[in-house]
């Protein structure tokens, strides 16, 4: 026995699955046929009946008997308004998103542009700065290197071996301290020969000595007895002293000569003790050890043979050359700095300078400019570009114990300082005439927004300058003066430069 159930009305779900069913697969129709009108589907086609048994969709009843080929209908049924629900919300969600875009698209196209230029297209804040008080400055930057303000490079006068070094780097010298002793023989040798010809002289002056004692000798006693005899034929008998007088003369001579020949013998032993006493280098001046050269048993100078060091290293025949060992005088220190020739024009001795070094952080020494070169230079060029510098010391008379010679230093040299001046901008100078120290700023007053609210020109003196301000008089401090704009310059022409300058102020 089977049970049937009838629907009397579809639902407005049942009408959208019927819709799709539709769309989906269209029944064939041909003349002389009879249209079949397919019943709606429950809500779930897969639920059955209480008794067990399923809905037929052709008949609207349920059937025991054909449940299974209706339950596969029933399912066929339900993908497809589930497939058809799901494509339509995914277009309708795409359709949406694509109008959300494209509102975006539209707002930025409108909103942006207003946002990121003024309202007022054609009109710019205009550029303003105030007149303040101070000191004008110029300044040139430059680096160079730390020296000694005065050193001394000791190389030893005679040559020899090095012995007894007693000094290394950073050692504190004064003057007349041992350095280190050179060995040579031959030095010794030249004293002992000359001390024999001193020795040879001084025996021919006592020689010569003696024979003028005994020719002296013999002239005063035949002077004597000349001058005791009673009469001339007594004198007669007697010898004459003038005889005897050449001798003494001739005995005279020689020694004299001797004696010259002992003072030329005593003058070269002297000689060669002093070359001797080279042997031994001394201090010239006190200072600091800076650098030292000089090598136990290394040879200094021409001289031949060599030396062993301890390692059994033999030194060989090797002369050495240039300083041994140089002593400084730290108390003071010397910066020297190439400048360009721009900027020399500018520096001139005694003028002020500050100096930092890169290797000591926080230090800052003050400096003044020592010397500035006539010429140019090396050959009037510093590297590929071919700029011209000259080279200016500057000098430390208080250097901090840390800085050290050949130290990197930077050093800026003040070459203007005007204190207590009114300044205003380079760029904001109208009508600048350079000859006559004459030009005209324009004043303003600006209301809340930043604008112009009142504008006059005033005449004023122009002093000294620097890079970006100028010393003039004629305004207030604390006014306003408006700047060139862009593209005029301070006497009315195109003038980069001055615009340049309003943006360093």
């Amino acid at each position: 026995m089977s049970k049937k159930f009838g629907f009397d009305k579809a639902s407005s779900g049942d009408n959208e699955a019927a819709d799709a069913k539709g769309e989906k697969k269209e029944a064939p129709r041909d003349a002389g046929a009879t249209q079949t009108v397919t019943p709606p589907l429950p809500a779930n086609p897969l639920q059955s009946a209480s008794d067990g048994a399923s809905v037929d969709p052709t008949s609207g009843s349920v059937s025991v008997d054909d449940a299974p080929d209706d339950d596969a209908s029933g399912m066929l049924a339900y993908q497809n308004l589930e497939r058809h629900r799901k494509e339509k919300k995914r277009r309708r969600n795409v359709k949406v998103a694509v109008g959300v875009c494209a509102a975006v698209v539209i707002a930025a196209a409108i909103i942006v542009p207003r946002v990121l230029t003024p309202a007022d297209r054609g009109k710019q804040m205009p550029a303003t700065a105030e007149v303040t008080r101070g000191d004008l400055t110029s300044s040139v930057s430059v680096t160079g290197a730390a020296q000694p303000a005065s050193s001394v490079y000791v190389t030893p006068e005679v040559s020899g071996i090095v012995q007894d070094l007693r000094v290394s780097e950073g050692d504190t010298v004064s003057k007349g301290d041992v350095l280190f002793s050179l060995k040579n023989d031959s030095l010794d040798r030249a004293v002992a020969d000359a001390q024999r010809q001193v020795s040879d002289a001084q025996a021919q002056v006592n020689t010569a000595q003696r024979g003028v004692d005994n020719a002296n000798a013999s002239y005063q006693k035949a002077l004597d007895a000349w001058n005791s005899a009673p009469d001339a034929e007594s004198q007669a008998e007697l010898t004459d002293p003038d005889s005897l007088y050449g001798d003494v003369q001739t005995a005279n001579d020689s020694l004299g000569s001797a004696r010259s020949e002992l003072d030329s013998a005593s003058q070269a032993l002297q000689d060669a003790k002093a070359q001797a006493a080279k042997r031994t280098v001394t201090a010239p001046a006190s200072g600091s050890v800076v650098a030292v050269n000089a090598r136990n048993g290394a040879a200094y100078g021409d001289v031949a043979g060599g030396s062993t060091t301890s390692d059994g290293t033999g030194q060989g025949q090797g002369t050495g050359a240039g300083w041994a060992v140089q002593i400084a005088d730290l108390s003071k220190m010397r910066v020297a700095t190439q400048v360009n020739e721009v900027d020399i024009s500018g520096v001139a001795v005694g003028q002020t300078a500050s100096v930092t070094f890169s290797a000591i952080p926080g230090l800052e020494c003050d400096a003044t400019v020592e010397k500035i070169a006539t010429v140019a230079s090396g050959d009037g060029s510093m590297g590929a570009d071919g700029v011209v510098t000259y080279e200016v010391d500057l000098l430390i008379d208080h250097p901090d114990e840390r800085i050290k010679p050949g130290m990197t230093a930077n050093a800026t040299i003040q070459t203007q300082s005007v204190s207590d001046v009114l300044m205003v901008p380079i760029a904001a100078l109208n009508d600048y005439d350079e000859s006559a120290g004459t030009a005209s700023v324009t004043v303003v007053t600006l209301d809340g927004d930043g604008n112009i609210k009142t504008s006059r020109d005033v005449d004023v003196k122009v002093g000294d300058q620097n890079g970006s301000d100028a010393a003039v008089t004629g305004v207030k401090e604390g006014e306003t003066v408006k700047l060139a704009d862009e593209g005029d310059s301070a006497d009315g022409g195109s003038g980069e430069g001055d615009a340049a300058a309003a943006d360093g102020s």
